[in-house]
């Protein structure tokens, strides 16, 4: 992990609590799961971020995991908003926050526009509004003509 990375999440960590994988083996299940993977999550007040130091990209019309990390680039695997905190610009906020550390820390950031449609039974946003809510939050098309995904360089 680029130490730029290191840096930006040990500060967050002054903060907020990040969850790991444990050395036990013992899964806590705060942490953000899709599929088979199962991420490092940052817990703020009713949302959850998960992240990955493994940057995506597009090949064709699909989304892949690189195995090639990129320095100082961080991949955001989603955001997840507790049922009890929605609607209340929570996430915004959190997002807000993250991009604010990012650019602190020269971090790019990548994200796949994905809805977490089966994930605890609730989702609220389609793709498009999906990725329009990102593009308002500066992000934009890593390769032209594909909203597959997007990237965001620090400002």
């Amino acid at each position: 992990m680029a130490d730029n990375i290191v840096e930006m999440l040990d500060e967050i960590e002054k903060e907020h609590e990040i969850l790991r994988r444990r050395r036990d083996g013992v899964e806590d299940p705060r942490r953000i799961s899709f599929g088979d993977s199962t991420y490092p999550t940052i817990v703020f007040e009713g949302v959850r971020v998960a992240f990955s130091t493994t940057p995506i990209f597009v090949y064709g019309d699909r989304v892949f995991v690189s195995d090639m990390p990129e320095k100082n680039t961080l991949t955001l695997a989603g955001i997840v908003t507790d049922e009890e905190s929605r609607g209340k610009g929570l996430a915004s906020k959190i997002l807000v926050y993250f991009l604010e550390m990012a650019d602190k820390h020269g971090i790019k950031l990548l994200l796949e526009p994905c809805p977490i449609g089966g994930y605890k039974g609730k989702s609220y946003l389609e793709r498009k509004a999906l990725t329009d809510w990102y593009k308002r939050h500066g992000f934009e098309q890593d390769q032209e003509g594909y909203d597959l995904v997007l990237a965001r360089e620090p400002h």
